[in-house]
């Protein structure tokens, strides 16, 4: 047996006569020893159940402490209480459980759980997905790759990475929208400048449908970063996905854009192929059976 395994058999012998108590965090409950807590003493769980602030605790009933808090993301701070590490993952992918890094976030610094943001390197390890450390880790970490710098976070490829599939998202809402009014033909442009974006917008409000606006107007100079970066693969995504339009985007050089200067920009034209033929319609609605010939 390992000397690791002897010291934590030692440790619940110890703690089987410590009372447990419950935290109810967000309508689930977590039950520990208060001395899960008190080892790491800076932290506010930490604090809250020190024998000499036992006195000022207010518990709901017994020995149950409520937290208006996210009781999903509270398990990660749990693991930390019991481990000393954050295991951060996103493999709980279900309805109930997945929570974002945000929401971790946000958990670790209301409980103030000492941690830094990582720079990851050749050795991430992907089961383990973790972007923030213990301040004592991250301070060992940085010491190891002195000589090596690290790559740009994960987390920051993650974040942009949402951005594109959002961007995605919303072109996808407005070719279902358009094919929803029997439109035939769609047309946007981005710009690098926002004086160019919102030129742009203004020009053509009321040219363009309100769904155009209200779902790619947020991503004038956004859009036009995605493009740079993304375009032939987001081509490449539409032909494949949906065979009922064509896809194209376009890289313009040089050209005269809506603030009167010359300049680049990008516009995505997306054309419909089918022509709303009657009967290809109607077997998709109510008036099936109610054919007029």
């Amino acid at each position: 047996m390992s000397s690791r395994n002897n010291i934590d058999i030692s440790e619940n012998l110890k703690r089987s006569n410590e009372l447990t108590i419950i935290l109810n965090v967000g309508g689930i409950k977590y039950e520990t020893y208060a001395s899960t807590f008190t080892r790491y003493p800076d932290t506010l769980l930490g604090t809250m159940f020190q024998e000499k602030n036992r006195a000022t605790l207010h518990p709901q009933t017994g020995n149950i402490y409520f937290f208006d808090r996210n009781g999903y993301a509270f398990r990660y701070i749990m693991e930390f209480y019991r481990t000393g590490k954050l295991l951060l993952s996103e493999r709980d992918k279900d309805k109930v459980t997945f929570v974002t890094l945000d929401e971790i976030k946000k958990e670790i610094e209301y409980f103030h759980i000492p941690v830094t943001e990582g720079d990851d390197n050749d050795e991430y390890d992907d089961d383990d997905d973790d972007d923030l450390m213990l301040d004592s880790q991250s301070s060992d970490r940085k010491k190891k790759n002195h000589n090596n710098p690290a790559p740009a976070s994960v987390l920051i490829h993650k974040h942009a990475g949402a951005k594109v599939d959002q961007f995605i998202n919303a072109l996808e809402k407005i070719i279902y929208e358009a094919m929803g009014c029997f439109e035939e033909r769609i047309e946007l442009k981005f710009f690098p400048k926002i004086t160019d974006v919102e030129a742009y917008w203004k020009e053509n409000e009321s040219a363009l449908k309100d769904y155009y606006m209200s779902n790619m107007k947020p991503y004038g100079v956004i859009g036009y970063c995605i493009l740079d970066k993304f375009s032939k693969e987001i081509q490449l995504y539409f032909e494949s996905t949906m065979q009922s339009i064509t896809f194209q985007t376009i890289q313009v050089i040089d050209e005269l854009t809506p603030t009167g200067n010359y300049g680049n920009y990008y516009k995505i034209s997306i054309n419909i192929k089918d022509r709303y033929d009657k009967e290809d319609i109607i077997i998709h609605t109510r008036l099936a059976n109610y054919r007029v010939s």
